[in-house]
């Protein structure tokens, strides 16, 4: 199972009519914890429907842990894999105990098991006391961790959560973090996290999918990312100098200003040299502090950098 990739998808297209949502898709990813990072409306929603079989590909291939995704193996393949979907999703008028019981019931467990299973589950996602309430009682992030309890209660190999913290106040968010970095440390369950949230996927994962409208960008390492942007540093000086910007050239420097006063400067490996060229051109630092990219800031940075290359080949 290590040496199978968790997910395959060679020349993927899924349409809507004649709009084509996801274009070419090929990317393959081994077992861990991958995010697939992107915008609204990028294509990680279609993306997972995809995978679940939940929508069809017009054209290219899919395989899921090895198995390729088809009609007859759609049942296999979703024993396998566990689903927690955006947004609040709930059946009213039973508790979560009922609730979970029922849905390992339809993955095919005996209702005996099933019950003892989402007791289990319940508590391991810290809803051991309110698994008798009814789930409509339950606080909205209680209900995030009643999905993420379906999803667990038939032991999955790889699971899917797609948006699993929009509408989370912070303690929420971080408790549920710590019941997914659980199951990452001491299960072998692979996890692909769906969002448009850096800091989430930041906070798990070790390599990202980035999806661009319909299109995959880059598959990175999330070190590889953080080392590219080590190099950045967020400057504001009392009065920018004309010849700032040729010191900063000459070091191999990108400047790029965000303001009046303040400049993005890239490539930097010695921060002490800001310094240096503040000093030679007399403007005064007022702040200077490592840039952490936006999501958007760093989606136009690969953008402008893919636009570039396919220029070079014209």
């Amino acid at each position: 199972m290590q040496d199978i990739p968790i997910l395959s998808l060679q020349n993927a297209v899924v349409r809507y009519g004649k709009f084509e949502v996801l274009k070419q898709i090929s990317v393959s990813v081994m077992a861990g914890t991958v995010g697939l990072l992107g915008p609204n409306g990028a294509g990680k929603s279609t993306f997972i429907k995809t995978l679940l079989g939940l929508l069809p590909i017009s054209s290219g291939k899919i395989e899921l842990m090895g198995i390729p995704q088809n009609i007859k193996n759609l049942p296999l393949i979703r024993q396998k894999i566990g689903y927690v979907p955006e947004g609040d999703c709930y059946l009213k008028g039973i508790s979560s105990v009922q609730f979970i019981a029922f849905l390992a019931e339809l993955t095919g467990i005996d209702t005996k098991l099933a019950l003892k299973r989402s007791h289990e589950v319940l508590e391991y996602v810290g809803l051991g006391e309110e698994r008798y309430r009814k789930l409509e009682e339950l606080s909205f992030g209680q209900r995030s961790r009643v999905k993420l309890a379906q999803a667990l209660v038939h032991n999955v190999d790889l699971l899917i959560l797609d948006e699993p913290t929009d509408g989370m106040d912070p303690v929420g968010r971080e408790n549920f973090f710590q019941i997914l970095r659980h199951l990452q440390k001491n299960t072998s369950m692979s996890i692909l996290l769906a969002s448009h949230t850096l800091e989430d996927v930041e906070s798990l994962c070790r390599q990202v999918i980035l999806l661009y409208d319909g299109q995959i960008l880059a598959v990175k390492n999330l070190s590889e990312l953080q080392q590219e942007n080590a190099k950045n540093f967020q400057v504001k000086f009392r009065q920018l100098s004309p010849d700032l910007n040729l010191l900063c050239e000459k070091n191999g420097w990108k400047l790029k200003l965000l303001d009046p006063e303040t400049v993005l400067i890239s490539g930097v490996t010695d921060p002490k040299a800001i310094f240096s060229i503040a000093h030679q051109t007399q403007t005064p630092i007022m702040s200077i502090a490592p840039w952490q990219p936006t999501l958007e800031s760093l989606f136009l940075t690969i953008v402008e950098q893919q636009k570039k290359q396919q220029t070079s080949f014209i």
